[in-house]
């Protein structure tokens, strides 16, 4: 498709003469979503680096709690997940491969683009999803699960060697994740 014929902008202002672009139609299930801008000063949380997020950048995602977000920070793009802060705006924590890679210092004003994307499909550990064919309670409790306990999960099976460990594995965590939680014991209180 050519569009029409429109002065070329430079950070200089406008180039000599006219250029033709041409835009590729692109689907809209395949463009990338509008990222919400913003500067903010780097600051620590004890040893992790994050950028405090104004409520308009929560408000131009449809935040409102936590979500998944693909972010560039100086060029350096990384995904991550924007927390509710207590200042009314979120939080978005910096990986050290991007602080230490640009030599970005407590309180740096830096330059952010975050993009709401939907969270990694969850992943049942083969071993596990043979046990849930015939246990359909057992997928839904895997879900439930955070993600953190999952990841532990998949490097503990990852490490195990032999079939025979790994189902075993499989068959004490199953028995764990449908069993129901132990109850809390209140101290006696003192006579």
């Amino acid at each position: 498709m050519r569009v029409k014929s429109q002065p070329f902008k430079r950070r200089g202002g406008l180039t000599r003469g006219f250029q033709v672009r041409y835009r590729p139609t692109v689907s809209a299930s395949k463009r990338r979503p509008r990222p919400a801008s913003f500067e903010a000063a780097l600051r620590a949380i004890t040893v992790l680096r994050c950028v405090e997020a104004p409520a308009s950048v929560g408000r131009a995602l449809g935040v409102t709690g936590k979500a998944s977000v693909h972010a560039r920070v100086l060029g350096l793009e990384f995904d991550n997940t924007l927390v509710q802060s207590r200042l009314g705006g979120h939080r978005l924590f910096i990986p050290s491969t991007v602080w230490k890679a640009r030599g970005l210092a407590l309180g740096d004003i830096i330059p952010v683009e975050v993009w709401r994307v939907k969270p990694a499909a969850v992943r049942m550990p083969p071993e596990l999803a043979a046990l849930a064919k015939g246990t359909p309670a057992l997928k839904e409790c895997y879900h439930q699960i955070t993600p953190s306990d999952r990841r532990q999960v998949e490097k503990h099976l990852s490490s195990l060697v032999s079939p025979e460990s790994r189902r075993q594995f499989a068959e004490r965590l199953a028995k764990r994740l449908l069993s129901p939680p132990p109850r809390k014991r209140r101290p006696r209180k003192a006579s």
